[in-house]
């Protein structure tokens, strides 16, 4: 029994020790999974943060990805890594990578895991969780003041009783405290929550750099203050580059390398988000004393001094005075990705990367660095692609920051100023801009200019004589080539070798294009793609761009058709041939293929070649381009080159963008290298460079506003009501704008016979007996007869004729008496310009008076608008000075002054609002509102999108829009739109919109907010298309990929004409021979518009040259192939003319908006472009024209829909026959009668092209004086032997005729009219 008893303890004894050994042995944690996704920014610092984790931790595993990578990941691949995590962090994650992540993480985080998230979408933030307890039900506001720099105490209170919310807030901390350490100890509080953790330690609040040195400082004391002193910075003029913290140096420093090299001084702060950024620019003279600064270069995003301290900072950089630039670090995009790309900045970065900052004033934009190669990091799984400096660029910020210093240092007398008026369509006619007596700006501007010391000379004595010489040398002629000829000698030019040479210098595709035309810039992009290995990209360049030009020649009529159409196909074969991914053996290489690419345009079809070789034929005088203008000492003035389809018009039926002809880039290439211009002023709203083709924002050098631009500063007036084309001229033009008022606006007063009629309304309904009552209603019928009033009535009471279901005629007395009086009451309501604004001349007393009685009337605080309104003229002209003098101008709200007087005092670098913030709760209520009155029937509804107004109204159409789909914007605390939602049980109508190139370009992330509203839509009845159609599965899974999660609803087709549409088109689409796919994606387009980089409808460049179109149905061909590109998100401006052809077959109503007091829709022809150009497409698919609805909100109190007809013939009776506008105009003189016949007589006629069953009655046309008699000869004609002039035919009784002669006479004396009458001896119609 012994040997057992010991084996027995001995096994005992061993267990024991066994179990102590182990027990004394280090156990090793437990090991976790971190799963983190950072901004691209942080990402370097993240990578630092997790090497230092794992060294401590090995056993750990922490799992880095940016949002792009989230993004191109697959859905499996997102889902693992979601299932595998311990913890997963989401920091400033945004837009559609917010959305994908939050759909991943309903689909894969599982229960047990933590999830903390901030700084990005409010939405993600709120899902953050941790061991079963959610942020999800707190109060986004409590959140949001959580966020702030210095949260409020109530919300840090708020946070102790709260332990998630503490550990959140904790979390954030460490975050923001900066550096690799902090974030370090934020992973290991994410994976071990009960471990001891330091404290945050905030990293340096600045990093101060100059010439390789570096001094760092905290606010804490006043070492901070002496920043400059310590580092060493010397007593001069120095700019300022401004990054963040946490951001990469070499960027900056090669910036500033740049500029020493031109003489001046630079440095480099690196400060902390929101308050120290604040604070170093409210003291940045003591910060870099004894540097004095000169300039700043913005490289932060978003707003400076976070939104606590965007006004704080808005007033330092006032008070420096000194012009600020905005730099851009791509982060998305390597340097040949974004060269190639159409919108240069990813939609969803515009609003933080340009938008924002223009609130403070920070302009003239940038791109210098972009992605660098791919390094992806084995232990975390980081793709980490550091921005790389883009040279060039660099070197032409720096270049640009040097002209504007030069403008600071260089005395007035010693300045070169180019003044540039607008001067189209070109001619002696049209020297003029919006709402702006040009001549009399010129005038009283070149005069200030002689008064701050500015080298003038001697100068015109008045605006006449002024004017006078620009008759003589100052327009442009590039139809009259005697005229030209004649000028020629007497103003500068350039020779043709001359030109020649200089255009030698520039960019490859800009020659190739300029010759060749778009072939020609397609080669050298695809030159381009393949010595950078960007082979997909290069494949989807030629797709796009062939995919264009075939569909163009498909539709032309040219005896080489077939061959070209051939070539084309040749072409693109060899192109995707020599750019396949599969290189070994290697491919032909592409340049081989340029010598077709140059046959295809010398077949000389309109839309495939360019202007040819050089100087082309516009503005060219005996071989050498003619630069019409005139100087006066060391100040030129001139016209802006016309575009050049005056000489060639069949440019205006083909080219979707058109490039400016040589003369065009050789007058700019003239001021700048001949003339040695210090600064380009452009005068009035608009040019034309901003609208060159080239990237949407963000442009590269040999984009054509940038070639025009270049590096010298651009000061820019421009009327306050003008924003969202002025905001092109800021971001393609590189433009400081200076907004000047508006006219004086007036309320309607009725006139002549109108005013008679009103009274016999009043005597009617004031009659005491019915015999009284009746001759009162027969005189007032009779009125409305001889006024011709029926039409105008009868679209003005449609909807009332429509429910009693009678007509016109057998309206009773007390509707027609009712209904006369509502509609004078209406014409009473409206506003109009009473006369022009000349810039920088003050108001008289009547003039000031009439705008505030305006004001009162709109519901303004006028007493308190009096003095900024009063102030504003002289405000003008300093700015301008200042701006001039390289001062810096202050940013301002740009809006109507009636609707919105926070636009005054003018005399400031406006900016649009908010783009983030549309539609606000405000705006989509109204548009809601008016949907819900919008007539109802069967089709779809076609909406036009335009930014100027979406800058008005707070995005009452994005609204409208969205209702009419039974959707609704999703808003956080601050008002942000993040997304959208659809509203249960709701009839959905279809929606197509039709977008303003401005729109596309301002807004592109509500285009994809309105799709997104659509595709939700066409899911919400998926369950019943599926069951009814099962055949088209793969339609509508393409149709819905771009909103991967979105919810199979069971919505009745019957209740939703979303997808009832989407079936017919793609029905339509599907007969073309489209696979099912391509067509169920090309069906679910609804958002269509101009090509990337080109802007307007085309219809009124086309109705101006009357010469060039036999038919309409011209004028709409010429719309849809504009107009036939697909955006939203799946589509950037892609040729979708299928599809466009198929949504115009569906639209049955069409609607635009009016949010403006001073513009209607026969004072402009962007009016008749989009929305008459809509009708004619529509027209031309379907045999008529489709429901024409004005939505009416300049006043949102008394908001509403009107038919078009109404609208029209009310703003004709209203205001261009009005006494009351044409009094004022004539005071103007020449200004005046431009405006009159370019608002009243060119866009009617653009009506009539459009709408013709709308505006029947006269007919006018460009014409030339030839008066067979002496009596009918104007003075010009006598000297010339014909005279440009507008000929305006109609037919009537004699005695109205007669009134209208007698109207003409008393009105416009000095107007030079001819008429004769020929009586009608027949008519009829064959």
């Amino acid at each position: 029994m012994y040997f057992p008893l010991s084996v027995s303890r001995a096994r005992v004894w061993l267990g024991v020790c066994l179990l102590l050994c182990l027990c004394a042995l280090p156990w090793p944690t437990h090991a976790g999974v971190l799963l983190a996704v950072v901004s691209e920014r942080a990402a370097p610092t993240a990578l630092a943060a997790a090497r230092r984790h794992l060294a401590q931790h090995p056993q750990d595993r922490v799992l880095l990805r940016t949002p792009a990578q989230w993004q191109q990941a697959s859905a499996r691949e997102q889902d693992a890594w979601l299932r595998s995590a311990d913890s997963v962090l989401a920091v400033a994650v945004f837009g559609d990578a917010a959305r994908a992540l939050k759909t991943s993480l309903a689909r894969s985080l599982p229960p047990q895991a933590n999830l903390l998230a901030f700084n990005g979408e409010a939405s993600l933030s709120l899902q953050s969780r941790w061991r079963g307890d959610s942020l999800r039900d707190t109060p986004p506001e409590l959140l949001r003041d959580l966020s702030q720099e210095t949260p409020p105490p109530a919300a840090l209170s708020a946070a102790e009783r709260q332990p998630l919310l503490a550990r959140w807030l904790r979390a954030r901390q460490w975050w923001q405290a900066g550096g690799a350490d902090n974030a370090a100890a934020l992973f290991a509080y994410a994976l071990r929550p009960d471990a001891a953790a330091p404290a945050p330690q905030p990293e340096p609040a600045f990093r101060l750099r100059a010439q390789g040195r570096e001094q760092r400082a905290e606010l804490s004391g006043e070492g901070w203050l002496r920043l400059g002193a310590t580092l060493g910075l010397r007593a001069a003029p120095t700019v300022l580059v401004l990054d963040l913290a946490n951001a990469e140096t070499d960027s900056a420093d090669a910036l500033c390398r740049a500029i020493e090299a031109r003489g001046l001084a630079c440095a480099a702060l690196f400060s902390r988000w929101g308050g120290a950024s604040r604070q170093a620019l409210e003291q940045l003279p003591a910060l870099l004393a004894p540097a004095q600064p000169a300039a700043l270069v913005v490289m932060q995003d978003f707003v400076v001094g976070a939104a606590d301290g965007r006004e704080a900072v808005s007033t330092a950089l006032t008070r420096l005075n000194v012009p600020v630039f905005k730099a851009i670090r791509l982060t998305e995009r390597s340097q040949t990705q974004w060269r190639l790309s159409s919108d240069g900045l990813p939609a969803d970065s515009v609003q933080y990367r340009v938008a924002l900052p223009e609130l403070q004033g920070i302009g003239q934009p940038h791109v210098i660095s972009a992605l660098g190669p791919a390094q992806r990091d084995a232990a975390t799984g980081l793709a980490l692609r550091r921005p790389q400096a883009l040279p060039a660029e660099i070197q032409r910020l720096a270049s640009r920051v040097a002209r504007w210093h030069t403008l600071r240092s260089r005395a007035n007398a010693d300045k070169r100023v180019a003044i540039i008026y607008y001067n189209h369509p070109p001619g002696r006619q049209n020297i003029g801009a919006d709402n702006l007596d040009v001549p009399n700006t010129l005038f009283d501007l070149l005069h200030r200019l002689q008064a701050a010391g500015y080298a003038t000379g001697p100068l015109p004595a008045s605006p006449q004589a002024l004017l006078d010489q620009i008759m003589a040398h100052g327009v442009n002629l590039p139809e009259d080539a005697a005229g030209l000829a004649a000028m020629s000698g007497q103003v500068a030019g350039m020779s043709a070798a001359d030109y020649t040479r200089r255009l030698a210098r520039l960019p490859a595709r800009v020659r190739d294009e300029m010759q060749y035309g778009p072939l020609g810039r397609l080669h050298a992009e695809v030159l381009e793609a393949e010595a950078a290995g960007e082979w997909a990209l290069g494949r989807k360049r030629v797709e796009g761009a062939l995919k264009e030009l075939h569909h163009l020649l498909s539709g032309v009529s040219h005896p080489q058709r077939e061959l070209a159409l051939a070539q084309l196909q040749t072409l693109q074969a060899g192109y995707l041939r020599c750019l396949a991914e599969a290189r070994q053996p290697r491919p032909t290489p592409c340049a081989r293929l340029g010598g077709l690419a140059q046959q295809l345009s010398r077949h000389e079809i309109e839309g495939l070649r360019g202007w040819g070789a050089s100087p082309g034929r516009v503005m060219v005088s005996r071989g050498r381009l003619v630069f019409p203008g005139l100087r006066f000492g060391q100040v030129f003035i001139g016209p802006q080159p016309p575009r050049g389809w005056e000489v060639d018009e069949e440019l205006l039926h083909a080219n979707t963008s058109i490039t400016p002809p040589h003369q065009y880039l050789a007058f700019y290439q003239w001021l700048r290298d001949d003339f040695a211009a210090d600064v380009l002023v452009h005068v009035g709203r608009h040019s034309t460079y901003e609208f060159l083709p080239g990237k949407a924002v963000g442009l590269a050098a040999d984009d054509y506003p940038s070639l025009i631009a270049d590096d010298l500063p651009s000061v820019y007036p421009y009327i306050v009501d003008g924003v969202g084309e002025g905001t092109q001229a800021k971001r393609r033009g590189q433009a400081v704008i200076v907004d000047h008022l508006t006219p004086p606006l007036a309320a309607t007063p009725l006139y002549d016979r109108l005013l008679n009629l009103r009274q016999m309304v009043e005597s009617y309904e004031a009659a005491s007996s019915d015999s009284l009552k009746a001759q009162a209603a027969q005189e007032m019928r009779a009125q409305v007869q001889a006024l011709n009033l029926r039409a105008e009535l009868e679209a003005s009471m449609a909807d009332v004729l429509e429910v009693r279901g009678i007509g016109f005629d057998a309206a009773d007395d007390d509707l027609l008496a009712h209904e006369i009086g509502h509609y004078l009451t209406k014409l009473q309501e409206k506003f109009m310009p009473h006369g022009l604004h000349v810039f920088g001349r003050p108001w008289s007393d009547a003039s000031l008076q009439l705008m505030l009685d305006s004001m009162r009337q709109g519901g303004v605080d006028a007493d308190a608008a009096a003095g900024p309104l009063r102030d504003s003229p002289a405000a003008e002209m300093d700015s301008l000075l200042n701006a001039l003098a390289g001062g810096h101008v202050p940013p301002g709200k740009g809006n109507d002054p009636l609707r919105s007087p926070e636009a005054l005092p003018t005399g400031r670098n406006f900016h649009a609002v908010d783009g983030d913030l549309l539609p606000t709760r405000l705006g989509y209520a109204l548009g809601a509102r008016m949907a819900a009155r919008a007539a109802d029937g069967e089709g779809s509804e076609g909406v036009i999108l335009w930014a100027s107004d979406a800058v008005r109204d707070e995005g009452v159409m994005v609204g409208f829009a969205l209702a009419l789909m039974g959707a609704e914007p999703v808003w956080n605390a601050r008002g942000i739109v993040t997304d959208v939602r659809l509203l249960p049980d709701a009839r959905r109508r279809d929606v197509i919109v039709t977008t303003s190139g401005l729109f596309r370009d301002l807004y592109p992330h509500l285009l994809r907010l309105i799709d997104r509203a659509g595709r939700l839509a066409l899911a919400a009845s998926a369950a019943p298309l599926r069951q009814a159609h099962p055949e088209l599965a793969p339609a509508l899974d393409a149709a819905l990929a771009p909103v991967p999660g979105a919810e199979a609803g069971e919505q009745p087709l019957a209740d939703n004409r979303v997808a009832q549409q989407w079936l017919r088109r793609l029905s339509a689409l599907a007969a073309q021979g489209q696979p099912l796919a391509d067509a169920g994606r090309a069906a679910a387009l609804r958002l269509f518009g101009d090509a990337p980089g080109a802007y307007g409808a085309g219809v009124n460049r086309l109705t101006e040259r009357s010469a060039a179109w036999r038919e309409r149905d011209e004028l709409a061909r010429a719309y849809r192939l504009r107009m036939g590109h697909g955006y939203g998100l799946d589509a950037d401006g892609e040729a979708s003319h299928a599809a466009l052809d198929a949504a115009l077959d569906g639209i049955a109503r069409t609607y635009h908006g009016r949010a403006s007091h001073l513009y209607g829709l026969l004072d402009n022809n962007d009016a008749f472009d989009y929305l008459g150009g809509l009708s004619l497409a529509v027209e031309s698919r379907v045999g008529a024209p489709p429901q024409a609805w004005i939505l009416q909100h300049a006043d949102p109190g008394r908001a509403g829909l009107e038919p078009l007809a109404s609208a029209l013939l009310g703003e004709l009776r209203g205001r261009f026959l009005n006494p009351a506008w044409l009094r004022p105009l004539m005071a103007h003189g020449y200004a005046g009668a431009r405006t009159m016949g370019q608002e009243f007589l060119e866009n009617l006629w653009g009506w009539q092209v459009t709408r013709p069953d709308l505006v029947p009655g006269f007919t006018s046309t460009k014409a030339e004086g030839r008066g067979a008699a002496v009596m009918l000869v104007a003075d010009t004609e006598l000297v010339a032997g014909h005279a440009p002039r507008t000929a305006i035919r109609t037919v009537g009784p004699e005695a109205a005729k007669r009134e209208v002669l007698a109207l003409l006479k008393r009105e416009l004396p000095h107007a030079n009219i001819f008429y004769w009458m020929t009586p009608v001896i027949a008519s009829g119609h064959l």
